[in-house]
């Protein structure tokens, strides 16, 4: 979000650009899951975080996005 604005970036290539990273850690922690699941699980983590942003910028989300506007970077509180 921060760097979507920084850039001034369309909000809609922005959320593209997020679900393609969900996509990618998908893909990659799936391959892990047999070989290393706690990497597994970090890459799985990744990709929910990439969705759930994802989300509330699609639902725009204000009061979300505004704190995140306020941080700059998007935290787990």
């Amino acid at each position: 979000m921060a760097l979507g604005n920084a850039l001034k970036l369309d909000p809609e290539m922005t959320i593209r650009a997020r679900l393609e990273l969900a996509v990618k850690y998908l893909g990659e922690g799936r391959k892990l899951v047999d070989k290393d699941p706690v990497q597994a699980s970090e890459e799985l983590y990744k990709a929910v975080e990439e969705i759930v942003k994802a989300l509330a910028q699609h639902y725009d989300l204000k009061d979300v996005l505004a704190r995140v506007n306020e941080r700059g970077k998007w935290t787990v509180n």
